[in-house]
């Protein structure tokens, strides 16, 4: 097999229920990647979301997520006007993922994909 290109994952966790969403796409995992699935998480779901004042986004200390990137927050700023939400990122320590609720949704994913169910 010679494959041409990759996919990479991203995912999204809803607390509130018991769904998540993997969304893949061609290119690095890139600020604009990141709020591109968020806003098109939100824009399929936005009537079952039409009660939410604030939207809260648990974030690792990624170097593309990161509170300095400019892009990743102008991003952000624009996607919550345009929603009509109130955003709150919250970001874990560094080293810290491991709180994360994605990441036990990941861990899963690897058991099943590797045969070990």
């Amino acid at each position: 097999m010679k494959p041409s290109g990759s996919f990479v994952p991203f995912g999204i966790l809803d607390v509130l229920s018991p769904e998540v969403a993997i969304i893949f796409g061609t290119s690095n995992e890139t600020s604009y990647f990141i709020c591109d699935c968020v806003e098109l998480c939100w824009e399929q779901n936005k009537e079952k979301y039409a009660h939410i004042i604030q939207l809260v986004i648990n974030l690792d200390n990624g170097p593309q997520l990161a509170s300095n990137r400019t892009q990743f927050i102008r991003r952000m700023i624009e996607f919550s006007k345009k929603a009509e939400i109130e955003i709150r990122l919250v970001y874990d320590p560094p080293y810290h993922s491991k709180y994360n609720p994605i990441e036990r949704c990941w861990r899963i994913l690897e058991t099943h994909g590797m045969g070990n169910s």
